[in-house]
């Protein structure tokens, strides 16, 4: 995925800040996996506490990464 205006730019800070202001907590009785691009981090949250951390891998221009939004039933 590539950036492709300051609008883009702006959303991407946005949601970076939501995912890691320690006023966004992550629901007690929910299982998330949350990507950070510009950190290059997946973490994934079980009942509320953080069970795993993986360095991702980002594509290039000619290799963008996938987006992709789906229901995970295992890591």
């Amino acid at each position: 995925m590539a950036l492709s205006s300051a609008g883009d730019a702006k959303k991407l800070s946005a949601l970076h800040w939501a995912i890691n202001n320690p006023r966004m907590s992550v629901s007690s009785s929910s299982k998330l996996v949350t990507v950070n691009l510009a950190s290059q981090q997946l973490r994934a949250y079980e009942n509320g506490q953080l069970v795993l951390t993986s360095k991702i891998i980002i594509g290039k221009k000619t290799t963008q990464t996938p987006v992709m939004t789906d229901l995970l039933e295992a890591i």
